[in-house]
């Protein structure tokens, strides 16, 4: 480190240079402080847009299915004609416009197809959820269905309140898009907190989530547990973003 006595030493010409360029590195600092969490909020906009509208096409493929079955919200686990098993999501509208057959297994040769195409579009993952983006076989999902009970197979969505939340994100669950299996709400409250890789968790702010009346809300990651509780049943809660229903 360079002492104040060794300043004499220098060459005059240098000094200069350092006090002239002193201001600007203090006026780059500042200008850096005061604009990186603009930086951050411009980042995640685009983000944050895209996961609600992931939501909102899961939203419109839950009303096809439902204007097809006298209003009822589908179960957790589809059950096929021939007895095969199937997650919800695959009744994404965009799988369904392709020809995804629930006659057959997720893993026929017909419907690995299906889904190959589908996983193009990447619309069953946040480009934040670290884990589905790299999967080589993209076949990983953000968004699962936060299931009340302990078997998903016995529970029913349609005795879920209107406002309440039916589907959340859940980035680094590790869950494949077909795969029959979804977020227990009990396993919320283990351990310390509600939020993190597997649970309720997001790559940005919020995590994004879809109530049963189509609203979209915005779920701070830092919420308190009581507060958490009443978003997830439906009750308003201060701070908290929500969307008019459709």
């Amino acid at each position: 480190m360079l002492r104040l006595a060794d300043m004499a030493t220098l060459n005059p010409k240098l000094i200069k240079v350092v006090w002239r360029l002193l201001p600007i590195a203090v006026l780059g600092v500042g200008l850096t402080y005061i604009l990186w969490p603009a930086r951050c909020i411009i980042r995640e906009t685009p983000f944050k847009r895209r996961c609600i509208a992931h939501l909102m096409l899961i939203r419109s493929s839950l009303d096809w299915y439902r204007e097809e079955n006298g209003g009822r919200l589908p179960p957790p686990v589809v059950v096929g004609p021939n007895g095969q098993v199937h997650s919800w999501r695959v009744l994404h509208r965009e799988c369904r416009r392709r020809g995804y057959r629930l006659e057959e297994a997720s893993d026929s040769a017909h419907n690995r197809q299906v889904l190959e195409e589908f996983y193009k579009d990447r619309w069953h993952y946040c480009y934040w959820d670290k884990l589905a983006s790299k999967d080589p076989n993209q076949e990983i999902t953000s968004y699962v269905m936060l299931v009340r009970g302990k078997d998903p197979r016995c529970w029913d969505p349609n005795t879920l309140p209107r406002t309440a939340v039916l589907i959340v994100e859940s980035a680094g669950c590790g869950i494949k898009f077909p795969e029959p299996r979804d977020l227990l709400y009990e396993d919320l409250w283990k351990w310390e907190s509600p939020f993190g890789p597997g649970k309720l968790y997001a790559g940005h702010k919020y995590v994004h989530a879809l109530r049963v009346d189509g609203a979209i809300v915005l779920i701070p990651q830092n919420l308190p547990k009581d507060k958490l509780r009443l978003v997830l049943d439906g009750i308003p809660v201060d701070g908290v973003e929500v969307s008019s229903p459709r």
